[in-house]
């Protein structure tokens, strides 16, 4: 994915803005492969460190290789249960090593984070009840992805930050 973005910005000069809404995966991931669901602060250390990595290679190929001067937008991502310290404290771990690891890169950042949490205090904290992310079909449960209310709150906060 990266050559290729590389390679349309190399082709396509007029590109005014890129979004960038990165991390989270790699956490889901650690969940999955590690017997203790990602628990030891080792683990989620090197989870951190891995994000913070992929974002400084990342930026420094759009900014270096690509030789892209455009407005990039890192979004932040939201909580997906506000009323738990414990999962609003992850996401925010992330941001901070995102917005860290691309500071250097001269980059904006969108508070999807705050976004949601305007929406969700509605709800006592439950971003589900409160609407921003997918419903799904097979359980009174959410997904972890936004719905189009919730895309529409990440556009917003990419607007707010850029002007456009």
């Amino acid at each position: 994915q990266l050559d290729f973005a590389v390679g349309y910005l190399r082709s396509h000069p007029n590109v005014r803005l890129i979004s960038l809404m990165i991390g989270a995966n790699d956490g889901f991931v650690c969940r999955e492969v590690t017997a203790d669901h990602c628990a030891t602060p080792a683990e989620q250390h090197g989870v951190l460190t891995t994000i913070a990595d992929n974002v400084k290679r990342i930026m420094a190929e759009v900014r270096g290789r690509a030789h892209y001067r455009g407005q990039i937008v890192i979004v932040n991502y939201y909580s997906l249960n506000y009323a738990s310290s414990a999962v609003t404290a992850q996401s925010s771990e992330i941001n901070t090593a995102v917005d860290q690891a691309a500071k250097p890169f001269r980059v904006r950042v969108a508070s999807g984070f705050n976004e949601f949490l305007l929406q969700a205090r509605k709800f006592g904290g439950d971003v589900c009840a409160a609407g921003p992310v997918t419903r799904l079909s097979s359980a009174p449960s959410c997904g972890i992805h936004p719905s189009y209310a919730g895309q529409a709150l990440l556009a917003e906060s990419v607007l707010r930050v850029t002007g456009f």
